[in-house]
């Protein structure tokens, strides 16, 4: 399955599409964001596909938006903020989401709590990028 857009931009994996389509994501606002996913109504496989060119006997079934896209949609739209660390003693990412409209006080609060939760650690950026683009959609579906 096709990794980046015709822009180089890293395009988000399956699941994050589906749970960003379901907490109503929308690409009107990201002229780059033209992929999508179709489904084969006999085999029910799915595809990754330009969405001007869905193939006859396809069906859209989401759009696959790039994972900043999807994060400046959760930062412009729901005001909520993917932060990516970059941990130097061992090379390697960790990323969070939270709520802008968090008080200065409840946010170092829920940071405290967060070092002292298991927190998944990455060997790229993007990869920490697109779990804290999923954090932050599931921030949405618990609201």
């Amino acid at each position: 399955m096709k990794q980046y857009n015709e822009y180089e931009d890293k395009l988000v994996s399956y699941d994050t599409a589906v749970k960003a389509d379901s907490v109503g994501y929308t690409n009107l606002s990201n002229k780059y964001d033209i992929e999508c996913f179709t489904c084969d109504k006999d085999t029910k496989t799915i595809f990754d596909n330009w969405a001007g060119l869905i193939p006859d006997g396809h069906h859209f079934l989401c759009h696959r938006p790039t994972i900043s896209g999807l994060q400046k949609w959760l930062r412009n739209v729901h005001r909520i903020h993917v932060f990516i660390g970059f941990r130097p003693h061992i090379q390697k990412f960790d990323s969070y989401a939270y709520s802008l409209d968090m008080s200065p006080q409840d946010h170092k609060k829920w940071r405290t709590m967060q070092k002292f939760t298991d927190q998944q650690i990455f060997n790229d950026y993007e990869s920490a990028l697109e779990a804290g683009v999923v954090e932050g959609l599931q921030l949405l579906l618990d609201i």
